[in-house]
């Protein structure tokens, strides 16, 4: 028998929760501050062999995939620009478990497991993704990412409809302390969580 050692120099494999942003590779995409990334990850309660969907979070996509080594993590980003700074990253930090795709449907995901959990920024396509999602795993874990208010207030019906429950809602604030003395706060989003009584 024989073994082989591969020492990348370059690569990161090795994580805590809510890394820094400098740890990113730079690019298109603007990055959630890693105080909120924390504390979506313990929303997610990423396990070790855990299938995970995330759409439209590129360091959330990161550093699941860092989290769940023998499971796998779907990556949709829509945009060409971005998923070609993901495309850096995953490479940036030697994973193997990522699958990157532009959209979600049956054709973009036919050869992919089916998830377990969602992570997802809202936008105009959260409904039909949700539908799909939901319609693949009835039991599948729900993690929501806004800044809008609306969406934040009427996600809950949307949730429902969908047959999902135990519902929890919050907000996120973060303030950092300036260079004149003063704390600026920064985007404050909202987290919407669904999670099936028998995964709660």
């Amino acid at each position: 028998s024989a073994g082989m050692l591969i020492i990348n120099p370059n690569a990161r494999n090795t994580a805590k929760i809510g890394l820094s942003n400098e740890m990113f590779q730079r690019g298109s995409i603007q990055y959630v501050g890693s105080e909120i990334r924390a504390i979506i990850l313990n929303k997610m309660r990423v396990g070790y062999q855990d299938d995970l969907c995330v759409i439209g979070g590129a360091s959330i996509a990161i550093e699941a995939a860092l989290m769940a080594p023998e499971g796998s993590v779907i990556a949709v980003e829509y945009n060409k620009r971005d998923r070609a700074t993901l495309e850096d990253n995953v490479a940036h930090f030697d994973l193997h478990n990522i699958k990157i795709i532009d959209h979600v449907d049956a054709e973009s995901m036919k050869e992919c497991p089916v998830p377990s959990l969602v992570f997802l920024v809202a936008s105009a396509s959260t409904e039909q993704e949700l539908a799909y999602l939901t319609g693949i795993n009835p039991n599948i874990n729900v993690v929501i990412y806004t800044l809008d208010f609306k969406v934040a207030a009427g996600i809950t019906n949307t949730l429902q409809d969908l047959g999902l429950t135990d519902i929890d809602t919050i907000q996120v604030a973060v303030s950092k302390l300036g260079s004149n003395n003063t704390f600026k706060q920064e985007p404050a989003p909202w987290i919407i969580t669904a999670r099936t009584r028998s995964n709660s």
